[in-house]
């Protein structure tokens, strides 16, 4: 009973081992697969090939247009804007009335462009049309995005009245565009609003073609130097911003697949002190088997089929436990990637071809030996 009940024992310690393993392995391979999801989806404009300068100076704020102007001559530059905040960064808040049941107050999120502001960040008009450059500052037009206008029940919402709280004489929507993500993917579309402002803001915004991207900054550095000679040319890419978003992300999935590796070693160093054991107690049965005729590989069979069952029940068990804690984790992100039973397959056939490894080398030591030495 004593030698039934350590086996039992061991054989748990070593179940809970590869529960513990596959569950992680798996938790690894479905954060990465999370991650992944996140820098292909469309964000609803196009983040690549895309410049941000900083021009908070006054100086550089009051020759925007020269530098914009100057800028859209050089042949590797397509497009140029300026704004107070970029996308997947702080957003505005602001109270506007909207021909609604009368007449309501709503809050939506807010964002300052000019008439190249859609053009640059490659978005899309669904309804109307975006802003012109003669368009007047005066706030008698705004632009807003899907969401706001579903969320004022709006079929058509060209020609609505809306204006600014503190507005005597409300301006009308011109415009509809295509939602986008204005804030991470940890977070969901909020209704919008793109205000007119041709007026030069914190963020230069430069849209510049595919190709020699060296030639590019020199040529956009050398204009900057030329226009604005006392103030630093500081720069970096949106779509490296974008994907600084998720720094916290990948060091949790940096973190948890070391856990991975060691949890996976654990198990493997466990898994060989329980084979090296159970051969040491069968030894008289793989001598006998050898003399009977079996060969290495009949006995392989059979000694890691036990072993195999143990792996196949961790399985079973890690499923819904790595599940469970996925979906939690997921939770933080208002879009997810589906739950990829594949991974739980593959981090199964990793953990089995692992196992298989260790118990067919110890196997075939063992039985090599000579039967009579056993």
């Amino acid at each position: 009973m004593a030698g039934k009940s350590g086996n039992w024992i061991r054989q748990s310690l070593v179940l809970f081992q590869f529960v513990t393993s596959i569950g992680i392995l798996t938790g690894t391979l479905l954060i990465k697969d999370q991650l992944n999801f996140m820098q292909n989806k469309s964000l609803g404009y196009d983040k690549d090939q895309i410049l941000v300068i900083n021009s908070l100076d006054s100086l550089a704020q009051t020759k925007f247009k020269v530098l914009k102007d100057v800028l859209k001559q050089k042949p590797l530059i397509q497009a140029v804007t300026s704004t107070s905040s970029l996308p997947g960064t702080s957003v505005g808040e602001t109270v506007f009335k909207v021909e609604k049941d009368g007449q309501q107050q709503q809050k939506f999120k807010t964002l300052q462009g000019d008439q190249d502001y859609l053009k640059t960040f490659g978005m899309k008009v669904k309804m109307g049309r975006f802003y012109r450059s003669d368009d007047s500052q005066a706030n008698g037009s705004f632009v807003v995005n899907e969401t706001a206008a579903k969320l004022l029940g709006w079929e058509n919402p060209i020609d609505k009245k809306m204006g600014y709280f503190h507005q005597e004489q409300h301006g009308s929507i011109i415009g509809v565009i295509e939602d986008f993500n204005f804030f991470s993917l940890h977070n969901p579309i909020e209704p919008l609003v793109i205000t007119f402002n041709n007026e030069p803001n914190a963020n230069m915004i430069v849209r510049f073609k595919p190709g020699d991207e060296e030639k590019m900054i020199a040529d956009v550095k050398s204009v900057w130097e030329e226009v604005v000679p006392n103030f630093p040319f500081e720069y970096s890419f949106l779509n490296q911003s974008l994907r600084d978003q998720y720094a916290a992300d990948k060091n949790q999935n940096t973190l948890i697949t070391a856990m991975s590796v060691l949890c996976i070693v654990i198990s493997l160093i466990g898994l060989t002190g329980l084979s090296a054991f159970n051969l040491n107690q069968r030894q008289k049965e793989i001598g006998i088997r050898k003399v009977l005729g079996a060969l290495t590989s009949q006995i392989m069979t059979i000694i890691f089929a036990d072993t195999l069952k143990l792996v196949i029940l961790a399985g079973v068990i890690a499923t819904p436990i790595t599940y469970f804690v996925i979906n939690g984790w997921m939770d933080n992100f208002a879009y997810q990637a589906p739950f990829n039973f594949v991974l739980l397959i593959i981090a199964v056939l990793v953990t089995i071809v692992l196992t298989f490894m260790i118990v067919s080398t110890n196997v075939i030591k063992t039985a090599r030996k000579n039967p009579t030495e056993t």
